[in-house]
């Protein structure tokens, strides 16, 4: 079996410790700590990429707007807003997506604190990590099966969370800048029908990719419990930096 289909092999607690075990130096309450502090910093972050955006849309809107600006000039504005809010939605989706991770690491250090220090090696992390996982998912909204994520049920699901509520604010700033652009665009092509008609196709279009993009990238930390692979889990257990207490 290649190292791309190999199972992940820590499901159950593995039933011996092995070397190296965890160092007795190292302060579990201080790496608590500071998970919560990166975790407060990747919400720091999104929120200052959107307030950055929401500025940088609101000093020009006046000035695009206006009678005098050259139609071309107003076009490449537009585009250019459409592009850089494409970009800051990219980043908040990862933003969004290692916040998950380090809200797990949290639990995880947390579940290691009333666990005998000779007892935690790397396998017995990665297990209560996985553990960890397990019961997250469990809020997950699931299909027939029980097995899988239900994406539609969990868009619903965070419709008005605070979280996708911030991340669709940057969405529609993004939506607004290029569904402009491409209007002027066929004005200037004396052909205004067809761009209502295509502006609000995008809008519907490009909102509704950005919604499954975004949770689907949340969804993407559960991969492990789907199939079970050990790939799966490295991409997550990757991004847990902090948990990275071994070699």
């Amino acid at each position: 079996m290649s190292d791309k289909n190999k199972l992940f092999p820590y499901i159950d607690a593995p039933k011996k410790t092995t070397p190296p075990l965890l160092n007795k130096d190292l302060d579990l309450q201080e790496i608590h700590a500071e998970c919560m502090q990166e975790l407060a910093l990747q919400q720091s972050k999104r929120d200052q990429l959107i307030a950055f955006y929401l500025t940088i849309t609101g000093l020009v809107s006046a000035y695009l707007f206006s009678s005098g600006i050259n139609p071309v000039v107003r076009i490449l504005i537009f585009l250019a807003l459409f592009v850089l809010g494409c970009i800051w939605s990219a980043i908040t989706i990862r933003y969004k997506v290692y916040k998950e991770v380090y809200w797990m690491s949290c639990k995880t250090v947390s579940s290691l604190f009333s666990v005998d220090r000779e007892k935690i090696d790397k396998p017995y992390l990665q297990y209560i990590f996985y553990t960890v996982l397990k019961k997250c998912y469990k809020s997950v909204p699931k299909d027939k099966s029980g097995n899988k994520p239900n994406l539609i049920k969990f868009i619903i699901k965070n419709l008005t969370s605070a979280e996708y509520l911030m991340f669709l604010t940057i969405v529609l700033l993004t939506t607004i800048a290029g569904g402009a652009g491409l209007f002027f665009i066929l004005w200037e092509l004396k052909l205004p029908v067809l761009g209502y008609i295509l502006v609000s196709l995008f809008f519907i279009a490009f909102v509704t990719y950005q919604t499954v993009a975004y949770n689907k990238a949340a969804l993407s930390v559960f991969k492990v419990l789907e199939d079970s692979l050990n790939s799966s889990f490295n991409k997550v257990f990757e991004k847990a930096w902090l948990l990275h207490f071994f070699a």
